[in-house]
Protein backbone atom coordinates (compact mmCIF):
# COMPACT_ATOMS: atom_id res chain seq x y z
CA UNK A 1 0.00 0.00 0.00
CA UNK A 2 1.17 3.59 -0.73
CA UNK A 3 -0.39 6.66 0.44
CA UNK A 4 0.53 9.92 -1.57
CA UNK A 5 -1.32 13.46 -1.09
CA UNK A 6 -3.37 12.31 -4.43
CA UNK A 7 -4.51 8.69 -3.85
CA UNK A 8 -4.37 5.49 -1.97
CA UNK A 9 -2.39 2.59 -4.39
CA UNK A 10 -3.60 -0.91 -3.26
CA UNK A 11 -2.40 -3.87 -4.94
CA UNK A 12 -5.38 -6.92 -6.10
CA UNK A 13 -3.69 -9.81 -4.27
CA UNK A 14 -4.74 -12.43 -6.77
CA UNK A 15 -2.86 -10.81 -10.08
CA UNK A 16 -1.38 -8.20 -8.08
CA UNK A 17 -2.79 -5.03 -10.01
CA UNK A 18 -2.19 -1.87 -8.67
CA UNK A 19 -5.49 -0.20 -7.73
CA UNK A 20 -6.07 3.26 -7.03
CA UNK A 21 -8.50 5.26 -5.08
CA UNK A 22 -8.94 8.80 -4.20
CA UNK A 23 -9.79 8.64 -0.96
CA UNK A 24 -10.58 5.74 1.93
CA UNK A 25 -13.98 6.24 1.81
CA UNK A 26 -14.29 5.00 -2.09
CA UNK A 27 -12.27 2.06 -0.88
CA UNK A 28 -15.25 0.74 1.71
CA UNK A 29 -16.13 -1.64 2.29
CA UNK A 30 -15.68 -3.94 -1.16
CA UNK A 31 -13.83 -3.61 -4.24
CA UNK A 32 -14.26 -5.55 -7.36
CA UNK A 33 -10.59 -5.93 -9.31
CA UNK A 34 -10.66 -4.22 -13.24
CA UNK A 35 -8.31 -6.80 -14.13
CA UNK A 36 -8.87 -10.22 -12.74
CA UNK A 37 -12.74 -9.17 -11.62
CA UNK A 38 -11.70 -11.09 -7.82
CA UNK A 39 -14.09 -9.88 -5.61
CA UNK A 40 -12.05 -8.10 -2.39
CA UNK A 41 -12.82 -6.41 0.71
CA UNK A 42 -10.48 -4.14 2.83
CA UNK A 43 -8.70 -6.11 5.68
CA UNK A 44 -7.18 -3.86 7.32
CA UNK A 45 -6.51 0.16 7.58
CA UNK A 46 -3.49 0.91 9.08
CA UNK A 47 -1.64 -0.26 6.51
CA UNK A 48 -4.56 -0.33 4.03
CA UNK A 49 -5.03 -4.30 2.54
CA UNK A 50 -7.15 -5.84 0.72
CA UNK A 51 -8.33 -9.83 0.51
CA UNK A 52 -10.57 -11.64 -0.71
CA UNK A 53 -14.35 -11.00 -0.29
CA UNK A 54 -14.91 -14.80 1.61
CA UNK A 55 -19.05 -14.69 0.96
CA UNK A 56 -18.42 -14.50 -3.12
CA UNK A 57 -15.25 -16.78 -2.50
CA UNK A 58 -17.77 -19.70 -0.90
CA UNK A 59 -20.97 -18.46 -4.02
CA UNK A 60 -18.16 -19.17 -6.58
CA UNK A 61 -17.01 -22.11 -5.13
CA UNK A 62 -20.66 -23.64 -4.93
CA UNK A 63 -21.49 -22.42 -8.73
CA UNK A 64 -17.93 -24.47 -9.98
CA UNK A 65 -18.95 -27.32 -8.13
CA UNK A 66 -22.77 -26.93 -9.91
CA UNK A 67 -21.26 -26.64 -13.24
CA UNK A 68 -18.81 -29.33 -13.32
CA UNK A 69 -21.02 -32.31 -11.43
CA UNK A 70 -21.65 -34.52 -14.31
CA UNK A 71 -25.56 -34.38 -13.87
CA UNK A 72 -25.62 -33.29 -17.79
Amino acid sequence: MVLDKQNIIVFCPDCEEELHFDTLSELMPKVICPNCWANLTVTSLAPVKLGWDVDMFEKDQVLREYWTEDSW
